[in-house]
């Protein structure tokens, strides 16, 4: 027996939906930077913003969120900051950048 979104609790097109309002708005704040350039933002594994110099960087922020519970539920925490630094690594590698730095 196969386990599903669905079968977990998660539905799929009211996250959908949720991602579209949010990414409105995130896209409202574009334009008040006045020393960058949002090249490509909400929605893909990282955003790009072009800053003076013409060169880009890419950014991206991801969490542990329900991984925590599971770790509560094991009492086993020493894997949640490596899965957080990996997740957010493995975000920037694939639109091709390299990861320089981390905020926590």
């Amino acid at each position: 027996m196969a386990i599903t979104y669905k079968k977990a609790g998660v539905d799929i097109s009211e996250i959908k939906k949720s991602q579209r309002a949010i990414g409105k708005l995130i896209e409202s704040t574009h334009n008040l930077q006045k020393m960058a350039k949002m090249t490509h933002g909400f929605g893909h594994y990282a955003g790009i913003v072009e800053i003076p110099g013409g060169k880009l960087l890419a950014t991206h922020t991801d969490g542990v969120g329900t991984k925590v519970i599971i770790s509560n539920m094991l009492k086993k925490y020493d894997t949640i900051g490596i899965d957080c630094i990996a997740m957010n690594v493995n975000d920037i590698i694939c639109i091709g950048a390299t990861p320089i730095s981390f905020v926590d």
